[in-house]
């Protein structure tokens, strides 16, 4: 049961991160990047993705889905070093949250759900280490510089 809620309020912040995600390509949009618009458009339909994945499993496992209310996302920015940290940071914080419910599902002795949630642990490594790459190469590029990244998110 406690599993069962942790995996509901997951679905809420999986689909808050994809309309962040949303807003950050909608920003980039209005800057003219739009290699940083196509990435993050692709980073907000994982998240989509992800939050489905969650509400198939509940759904298939017979558990009540309730879809928790969505916060409005930030819409206004004021660099790209700000919204590709805010990214990193969101992405740590799902992580969390995803580590958090695989210790619930071990206190419960929940085993499917921790075969599942193995699934979301690989990744996140994954999201984590792209966010991380993104970060460090609007770092190095510099003010000014950041549509020298875009040619590099084309290819991730």
């Amino acid at each position: 049961k406690k599993t069962g809620e942790r995996i509901n309020e997951q679905i809420g912040s999986e689909f808050a991160a994809m309309t962040t995600y949303y807003s950050v390509a909608a920003y980039f949009d209005s800057e003219g990047l739009r290699g940083f618009m196509d990435y993050y458009y692709k980073q907000a339909e994982e998240e989509k993705a992800h939050g489905l994945k969650f509400i198939k499993f509940l759904a298939d496992a017979g558990a009540p889905v309730k879809i928790p209310q969505i916060p409005a996302p930030r819409y206004e920015f004021s660099s790209v070093l700000e919204v590709v940290t805010l990214a990193l940071k969101n992405e740590e914080k799902v992580t969390q949250q995803i580590y958090s419910i695989m210790d619930t599902a071990r206190s419960e002795n929940d085993k499917m759900t921790e075969q599942f949630l193995n699934w979301f642990i690989r990744e996140q490594l994954e999201e984590v280490s792209s966010a991380n790459d993104v970060l460090s190469l609007v770092k190095k590029a510099g003010p000014g510089k950041e549509f020298l990244v875009q040619q590099y998110l084309k290819h991730d």
